[in-house]
């Protein structure tokens, strides 16, 4: 996630995604320069089935309102396991 500080003041952000049940992400906090921007990689373990899911961005920073663009704040996903043990090489 990319997260721009457009205040006056250095800024305390904690980001969290809001990840579909069987999905695991931990919430990140970072400091932002006034004026400054930065991205964040966030990790996010998806079960081990195949699926289709997306994943919305949460930032809060105290008081300070957040402005997010709904495009921006969405991410889309697919995921599809290894194919340990179900593909076999022929003689």
């Amino acid at each position: 996630m990319q997260v721009v500080n457009a205040t006056g003041s250095g800024l305390r952000t904690a980001l969290s995604l809001d990840v579909p049940e069987g999905w695991r992400s931990e919430e990140s906090t970072l400091y932002v320069d006034s004026r400054g921007d930065t991205t964040v990689k966030m990790t996010v373990v998806p079960p081990p089935a195949p699926a289709l899911a997306t994943l919305h961005a949460r930032p809060r920073s105290g008081s300070v309102h957040v402005l997010d663009s709904s495009l921006r704040s969405l991410a889309r996903a697919v995921v599809v396991p290894p194919p340990r043990g179900r593909c076999r090489e022929s003689p």
